[in-house]
């Protein structure tokens, strides 16, 4: 699939554009939302990912949570070691929370977790509070 091609070279404008075309073909295919949630936050679209976030976890917080950044070639360690260095700008301190929040859970639930309490510091979104409720017992596992 180009949409693998493009994500695998970190061209998220052109990998969200397959993405989404695959989306519309197979809509109930978690690994194609998957990386379609990652390419969203890097094209400054957080909002829309949170969305996508929200309704993946609510089907399979694991298809997150067992990502193997190694083995699939997640960019997510990355791209959080950047957004926390400022160095991938965000709008405001709530979407860098936000983004922060759901790249983390790729590769550590309990980083998920802290950044989905300090957006609820800045929001009264009861979707985050929902959130924190399916991700905690697997910070638990990690403990």
């Amino acid at each position: 699939m180009l949409g693998n091609y493009h994500f695998m070279i970190r061209d998220y404008y052109s990998a969200l554009n397959e993405l989404e075309q695959a989306l519309d073909k197979d809509p109930e295919n978690k690994l194609i939302r998957k990386k379609l949630i990652i390419c969203l936050t890097q094209v400054g679209k957080v909002r829309e990912a949170f969305n996508q976030f929200y309704l993946l976890i609510n089907e399979d917080v694991e298809i997150i949570i067992n990502t193997r950044p190694d083995w699939e070639d997640c960019p997510c360690p990355h791209l959080v070691k950047k957004i926390e260095k400022d160095e991938i700008p965000t709008e405001n301190m709530l979407e860098k929370y936000l983004q922060l929040g759901m790249l983390w859970l790729y590769c550590d639930a309990n980083e998920s977790v802290e950044n989905f309490k300090n957006a609820l510091k800045l929001t009264a979104d009861d979707r985050l509070l929902h959130v924190i409720k399916i991700i905690e017992p697997y910070t638990k596992l990690n403990n």
